[in-house]
């Protein structure tokens, strides 16, 4: 969420509310994933990284929002 928001200039914690009334009693404080059983096992790899598919949906999300203005 951190980088999302840096792509646009913008501190995350001014625009997101947060209530601790929702949070789950055994919410995961830290999750990640490791694509290296994918690539051995199937021989997969990614070949975009994350923080490009971030600047991609940015980019799309601003040129559709251009494109109804």
């Amino acid at each position: 969420m951190t980088t999302a928001f840096a792509e646009v200039g913008l501190n995350w914690r001014n625009h997101v509310d947060y209530d601790a009334s929702f949070k789950r009693p055994n919410e995961i404080q830290y999750s990640s994933g490791d694509s290296m059983k994918a690539k051995n096992a199937l021989g997969w790899c990614a070949k975009i990284q994350f923080a490009e598919i971030k600047t991609r949906m940015l980019r799309a999300e601003r040129e559709g929002a251009a494109a109804v203005s």
